[in-house]
């Protein structure tokens, strides 16, 4: 890694010696999977143009920022200049989940760091690491969980950025339900935890999704006897709400938002927000790498992770400008489903990518089983480089 980053740093200097850098010698990002991904790609954010130079800490290799064409005197984002090759991300179907990654391709943050990058669709997180473990792939979103199965090994996986850092689940209920408890989204947090005792809540039959629930009752101070979980077949939650069967739902991305815009559920614990502290953070999907693809190419590595940072802070600063990069993607979902899906998940990127032992923690607790050690599943230094001192 040493080796790798004062090749960068010498490169670097070479590169703002000669005066280079400019647009018109990147290379340019490869077009996105989708067909029309090219007429919808967007310069960055103007919002990413103010956002201060990061000064990483000493003896480390810092992407140098470009000048501003403006001529401010103010620098963009930080950006690396590097020979990369191209690169393959699998990211699962999980929608909106993904915004992270989206971000960064339809912003262009990968392009800013000289990186040609194409989404791969996959159908799951599974896939996706057996993806990189044939070497179809780079990169890969992955859950927590499946990146630490697969740290072992003759080609362990790595763990390099947060990319989700709450829950997706969280509970709505019927309109009528939420009516008669009075209770408003807007409603103190205590009282709405509270009104979950003597409710059928209808729980999809998914590992994750049962283990939230019973994690919600407990950190609700109620115990499992006081609310009645249903075990439901995802596809019949909407079925079996409208019917009445049940007083609400824990769901995520998309049926929670059907819910709520088809039948006027009410969200009443939205855990995507963290707003219960006691759940909160989650890095549930990371962005995971082999160790050996990381070790051979570290530059790479770091301009990838600081894409994904720079997404993040992109979405958490400007969520309007972020959505509408986004919408053509979610045509199918209707504009109204999709404003809600952005309301909800969007608040859910973490901050910094930066993955924490007390976090890790935190996943398994919910989600039982022992976990492999941090340090075998997680590799921080990728972004640690990027990271000013404090």
């Amino acid at each position: 890694m040493r080796t790798g980053l004062v090749l960068v740093a010498l490169f670097l200097a070479l590169v703002v010696a000669c005066g280079g850098g400019d647009a018109a010698t990147k290379p340019k990002t490869a077009v996105d999977p989708a067909p029309d991904a090219t007429a919808q790609k967007s310069p960055l954010p103007q919002a990413q143009a103010k956002e201060p130079e990061r000064t990483p800490p000493s003896g480390t290799t810092t992407p140098a920022p470009p000048t501003s064409s403006a001529g401010t005197g103010q620098s963009d984002r930080s950006a690396l200049r590097i020979e990369a090759p191209v690169l393959r991300i699998a990211v699962p179907r999980m929608g909106v989940l993904n915004a992270t990654v989206q971000v960064a391709q339809k912003g262009g943050m990968f392009e800013s760091n000289s990186l040609s990058v194409t989404l791969v669709d996959v159908a799951d997180s599974q896939v996706a690491v057996q993806a990189l473990l044939s070497g179809q792939v780079q990169f890969a979103v992955v859950t927590l969980q499946d990146a630490a199965r697969t740290s072992d090994g003759a080609n362990p996986l790595r763990a390099v950025a947060g990319v989700l850092g709450s829950q997706p689940y969280n509970v709505a209920l019927a309109d009528a339900v939420a009516q008669r408890l009075g209770l408003l989204e807007t409603s103190r947090l205590a009282e709405r935890l509270a009104a979950l005792k003597g409710l059928r809540l209808a729980v999809p039959q998914e590992p994750l999704a049962e283990a939230t629930a019973r994690a919600l009752v407990s950190a609700a101070g109620l115990a499992s006897a006081d609310v009645k979980l249903v075990p439901t077949v995802a596809a019949q939650l909407l079925e079996v709400l409208k019917a009445g069967e049940v007083d609400g739902i824990v769901a995520a991305h998309p049926i929670l938002e059907r819910a709520i815009v088809e039948q006027g559920a009410k969200l009443v614990v939205n855990l995507s927000r963290g707003e219960v502290t006691e759940l909160e953070p989650f890095p549930w999907l990371v962005l995971a790498t082999t160790q050996r693809f990381a070790t051979a190419a570290p530059d790479a590595t770091v301009a990838v992770v600081l894409a994904i940072w720079n997404a993040e802070r992109q979405i958490r600063r400007d969520p309007t400008r972020s959505q509408e990069l986004l919408a053509g993607d979610y045509a199918s979902l209707g504009a109204e489903i999709y404003r809600e899906s952005a309301r909800i998940y969007f608040p859910a990127v973490p901050n910094i990518p930066l993955l924490t032992p007390s976090s890790y923690s935190k996943v398994f607790r919910v989600l039982g089983g022992t976990p492999a050690p941090f340090l075998q599943v997680v590799d921080n230094k990728y972004i640690e480089v990027l990271i000013p001192h404090q």
